[in-house]
């Protein structure tokens, strides 16, 4: 695989720079991870991943789950919860896919901060940041603007946001559609509180576009 020891480096790097409450780390046996991915996705050929599986390379492992990352032949990163034949309630087979080994690992460091290090040590980046003030002044704004306004107001506000979610799920290598199937909530939960967040963007735009048909209608 193109770049693996490069990547292998980059990873160790990055699991040192953590005390041993870290929850990854790199496993001397990969062969038993890989045998496992190709014996519950080789059936499904429908699956994003199924014609990478046998030529997948293990890169690192969850302490506590049964999370792997996988790196693929095409240059993508796939984080896989395998699920070993127990198909109990919220024991599913999962995939997370990023463009970038150092997209995963962001991924993988976010999600232990939260887990481990509690809300805290959370750090909201730049573009996080710009996208809530954008949202607040989405909402700020449909109380404050003369309602003639009010429609315009949202949908482009709404477009504006959607392009920069859209834009922030394309970096992370991450599509929602890729594995119809796949319940992905579970396997990013960050993803839930991004549903409802898009949910709510588009509420507001709905609003503003039924007011502004409204408001047009008046006019005339």
């Amino acid at each position: 695989m193109p770049g693996f020891y490069e990547d292998v480096d980059m990873i160790s790097d990055c699991f040192s720079q953590y005390d041993e409450t870290f929850n990854w780390f790199v496993p001397e046996e990969k062969e038993i991870y890989k045998k496992q991915l190709i014996e519950e996705t080789n059936g499904n050929p429908h699956l994003y991943i199924h014609k990478y599986a046998t030529s997948a390379t293990v890169l690192a492992k969850h302490k506590n789950r049964n999370d792997i990352l996988f790196g693929l032949p095409n240059n993508e990163y796939a984080l896989v919860h395998l699920t070993y034949g127990d198909k109990s309630v919220g024991n599913e087979l999962h995939f997370i896919f990023f463009s970038t080994c150092n997209s995963a690992l962001k991924y993988i460091e976010k999600q232990y901060k939260t887990e481990c290090l509690g809300e805290k040590d959370f750090k909201l980046t730049s573009k996080d940041k710009t996208e809530i003030l954008i949202f607040l002044l989405q909402l700020i704004l449909f109380f404050i603007v003369p309602k003639e306004a009010k429609g315009f107001t949202m949908i482009a506000s709404g477009i504006v946001l959607y392009i920069m979610i859209l834009y922030d799920w394309k970096s992370s290598g991450f599509n929602l559609f890729r594995d119809r199937k796949l319940y992905h909530s579970k396997v990013i939960p960050l993803l839930r509180y991004q549903i409802t967040y898009v949910l709510v963007i588009t509420c507001f735009m709905i609003i503003g576009v039924i007011v502004y048909i409204i408001s047009g209608m008046m006019i005339k």
